[in-house]
């Protein structure tokens, strides 16, 4: 599971992290897990932007197979070698997927188009379709007996390996490699002739290995900073509103959850079942930098508006006052208060529907606001997120 600038980021801001070791310097390990598709990628097209490069079959199983052999020799596992191959993505991720891998198709398209014009001789051979990297392809077909060949043959003259419990996970398997290499280490946990002192060496290009590799029963509030990091998007879900990484996002989530932390009494993240309510105050506790937000935003398209002549804010604000008064009104004041708020929607109401000179003249009115914040989220729910219906 990719998580967009994720590694660049934690790597500078937390420099110490990642270090460079030479081949005398790794520590033993007993057990080695490979992520597949980093290396099998890496072997097949390492340069996409090369539009001249092209390598057969037989040369990427014989690269991936040197691959393995390196990291095998570089590691030394002691007791357990596991190699894990992505399989059927769950539902979340395929939307994405689909559309990754026709941008992919695209832009290949695109770049050859651009060398043609440009007068370069490209070759004749057929250039390596990465969308081949699928499970239930031709391709990972192949690969997948390839691989089973390779692992038998090193088993037999290769003494390295034949002290070694091998394990291969291919394709036709469901789920993402390092969530089946997960899978695995949970199920060997759980016998009871486990050893606890068994050092794990995974390798792979995802940057959600750095998350779950964490263990689940030190803190529980690495499981509530992994939860954080799903709300910047990852493979499978979108981020929420304007939450970048490369824009600041991971420190305001970690604020957030530091500052609301004392007010949830436990962690958000309860043995991998989430906490509704606690998990709404700090949401409502974010929200406070999306309002925020807004109110940049909300400056700039009265700006706009001013010049272009469109009124973006009071279509906007029109839905949400009737929304507004309708929320109002079962839970109309008594008495001489009543008419107050009344009269305080009316003028509201008066603004939306009125020039855009007079609404710049409203800027302050916090209920003005209100009722075009509530439609800008509206709206981005319905079209961003698919929502059909938002309360």
């Amino acid at each position: 599971m990719g998580v967009p600038k994720f590694y660049r980021w934690i790597s500078e801001r937390y420099p110490c992290l990642s270090e460079v070791v030479k081949e005398h310097q790794i520590p033993e390990f007993d057990n080695l897990y490979l992520d597949m598709n980093g290396i099998i990628h890496q072997c097949s097209h390492p340069n996409d932007d090369d539009v001249h490069f092209r390598i057969s079959d037989d040369k990427i199983f014989t690269d991936i197979f040197h691959y393995l052999e390196v990291l095998f020799r570089i590691i030394k596992p002691r007791k357990v070698f596991f190699m894990a191959v992505d399989g059927v993505a769950p539902r979340a991720k395929m939307n994405q997927q689909r559309g990754r891998r026709f941008r992919s198709a695209k832009e290949a398209e695109d770049k050859i188009k651009k060398a043609i014009e440009k007068g370069e001789t490209l070759p004749t051979e057929a250039r390596f379709d990465s969308n081949c990297i699928t499970p239930g392809t031709e391709f990972m077909a192949r690969l997948h007996e390839h691989l089973k060949y390779f692992v038998n043959m090193k088993i037999s003259t290769d003494k390295s390996w034949q002290g070694v419990t091998i394990y291969f996970s291919g394709h036709e398997t469901p789920g993402e490699g390092e969530h089946k290499i997960m899978e695995f280490i949970r199920s060997e946990k759980a016998k009871p002739d486990h050893d606890p002192n068994t050092r794990h060496c995974l390798y792979g290009l995802d940057a959600d290995l750095a998350k779950i590799t964490f263990k689940y029963d030190i803190e529980r509030i690495i499981d509530d900073w992994i939860l954080m990091g799903f709300l910047v998007g990852n493979d499978f879900i979108p981020h929420l509103p304007h939450l970048h990484i490369n824009h600041d996002a991971l420190p305001l989530l970690y604020g957030t959850y530091i500052t609301i932390l004392p007010e949830l009494g436990g962690y958000i993240n309860e043995s991998g079942h989430l906490n509704l309510p606690r998990f709404e105050k700090y949401l409502v506790k974010l929200s406070d930098f999306d309002r925020e937000h807004f109110s940049e935003v909300f400056v700039d398209l009265k700006w706009f508006e001013s010049k272009v002549g469109n009124k973006y804010l009071n279509e906007a604000a029109g839905v949400a006052a009737e929304e507004a008064k309708n929320y109002k009104e079962k839970k109309k004041p008594k008495g001489q208060e009543n008419s107050v708020c009344w009269a305080a929607l009316d003028k509201n109401e008066s603004a939306v529907v009125a020039s855009k000179d007079n609404l710049e003249d409203e800027t302050e009115d916090d209920d003005l606001f209100e009722t075009e914040f509530r439609q800008y989220k509206r709206t981005y729910y319905m079209t961003k997120m698919g929502v059909d219906v938002v309360s």
